[in-house]
């Protein structure tokens, strides 16, 4: 057969489509894929900042809350009645005790101490101080206060790497 270089229109057509077609395509996937390997390549290290901020949220908050259990848990040991609330030591353990069920107590703080209030509202020592309403009308309390450190995992820019949790907790003495 001899090839007149004659050919059904429609199959010129059609590969003449196809070529066009296909070397478009090419050129339009290889435009998205490089938009989309730009945009992963912002994206990721924003949404890594994202999640390790999140976790530290969570981390200061949870070690928020065992620190003012551990002042708590103190605080209750020294009111539960009048010759604990001079165990200022007992106070304190009490208190570290609380934290070692849930954290690294070596960096922690622990601060106890036994005061009195007078009905107008001062402070007065609870051995020698005396009210003007009468010297039996002092009323004693007990004081823990619990200071622990938290790091950061990682350096947010305008947050401080370190930050002081601290707790207080006061109660009347029974």
């Amino acid at each position: 057969m001899k090839d007149t270089g004659k050919r059904p229109a429609g199959k010129r057509v059609c590969r003449q489509a196809v070529a066009s077609s296909g070397s478009g395509t090419r050129s339009v996937r290889n435009t998205e894929s490089g938009a989309s390997l730009t945009e992963l390549a912002l994206m990721v290290p924003f949404g890594l900042v994202l999640l390790l901020g999140a976790v530290d949220f969570g981390r200061v908050q949870y070690e928020a809350t065992v620190v003012a259990s551990a002042a708590m848990a103190g605080a209750k040991f020294g009111a539960h009645d009048s010759g604990r609330s001079y165990d200022i030591a007992g106070m304190e353990e009490a208190a570290r005790a609380d934290l070692r069920e849930s954290l690294d107590e070596d960096a922690t703080a622990v601060a106890a101490a036994r005061y009195c209030i007078c009905p107008d509202g001062i402070e007065v020592p609870c051995s020698t101080g005396s009210c003007t309403a009468g010297p039996n009308t002092r009323r004693a309390y007990v004081r823990v206060r619990v200071d622990k450190p938290f790091a950061t995992l990682f350096p947010y820019p305008g947050v401080p790497e370190t930050i002081l949790l601290s707790r207080e907790t006061q109660i009347r003495v029974q």
